[in-house]
């Protein structure tokens, strides 16, 4: 949705086999709006990684996660980064977002303390 982010993840080295490779199709739009026109089953793997939970709550949502899992293939895998928003004041969003993808269907849901987020199997 915004181009400063492809911007700043060209300049990433890790990144550029994202970049030039012509088997990834990368695309620029806002993820409410496009996910819904996805066929299902599309997808092999997903990296979630949206703004945080203050800013964008309805990417936490479980009618999100739904149709993350309608687009990913029987086997796929989602990883979710969270980081651990609420922790200075004693709430617990990412117990939450493990609820959810459950919730949508996602199975083998397990938190990566050192990635601060959570991988889940469809």
């Amino acid at each position: 949705k915004d181009e400063r982010v492809l911007e700043l993840a060209k300049e990433n080295p890790d990144s550029h086999k994202l970049f030039n490779n012509s088997r990834i199709k990368l695309m620029k739009a806002d993820a409410l709006e496009v996910l819904p026109a996805l066929a299902s089953e599309c997808f092999d793997l997903i990296h979630h990684d949206p703004p945080r939970f203050s800013q964008a709550g309805e990417l936490y949502s479980g009618a999100f996660y739904r149709e993350l899992y309608r687009v990913l293939r029987k086997g796929g895998r989602l990883f979710h980064y969270t980081g651990v928003p609420g922790a200075r004041s004693g709430k617990n969003i990412p117990r939450g977002v493990k609820e959810r993808l459950a919730q949508a269907g996602f199975t083998r849901i397990k938190w990566h303390e050192g990635l601060q987020g959570f991988s889940a199997e469809k």
